[in-house]
């Protein structure tokens, strides 16, 4: 399988600068973003007080990119075969990453919880002031987040050019914190357009 070494790297500066400058944004509408940063954000900014990035400085990544590296690596690892000992090795780098309590998100946290035990409390701190209104939708279904779509890029650089294999291997490695269908959809649709961007282009 030929792959594009460029469209790779692409993938994951893109990954990274997108979760942080993300971070800055997260929970916000359109409007909001506007009316709190002035514009929309096209730099590292520091996440506000009323955000899951607070603790972060501008330009830091979150759980988002981070997991996702170690899910990489565990799979690399493992012949690219999605397993419970290789997601076990991924959360456990992930549970072991001095920054792991002030980045992990709700549904991971307590996806961690389940899987070892892991009852740290979050170094978030309490929110500085009020928090944004937000708009509750499906019922709200808070394992419903976005979290599984912004980690499911190793999916599709496993699988480039491959979207079967992609969406297989993002519905498996989704199945470990986010297992609903909402959140597993859009990881899905995340993985089958990456897989098909990263497609090698031929001659």
């Amino acid at each position: 399988m030929h792959v594009d070494q460029n469209k790779i790297l692409g993938c994951l500066v893109g990954a990274a600068a997108a979760d942080a400058m993300g971070a800055a944004t997260e929970v916000r509408t359109q409007q909001q973003i506007k009316d709190y940063f002035g514009g929309w954000v096209t730099t590292f900014q520091k996440p506000p007080a009323d955000t899951f990035g607070r603790c972060n400085e501008a330009g830091m990544c979150t759980d988002d990119f981070i997991q996702a590296k170690y899910i990489m690596d565990a799979l690399l690892r493992h012949q690219r075969q999605v397993s419970d000992e290789a997601m076990r090795e991924a959360f456990q780098q992930w549970l072991d990453y001095p920054y792991y309590a002030n980045f992990t998100g709700p549904t991971t946290r307590a996806a961690m919880k389940a899987i070892f035990n892991d009852n740290r409390a979050s170094l978030q701190g309490e929110l500085e002031g009020e928090k944004q209104s937000v708009q509750i939708i499906n019922k709200g279904n808070a394992e419903a987040t976005n979290g599984a779509a912004m980690k499911i890029w190793p999916a599709a650089v496993l699988h480039p050019g491959d979207i079967d294999a992609a969406i297989d291997c993002a519905l498996q490695i989704c199945r470990f914190t986010h297992n609903n269908v909402l959140a597993m959809s859009g990881a899905a649709a995340m993985a089958a357009a990456t897989s098909e961007a990263l497609r090698a282009q031929t001659n």
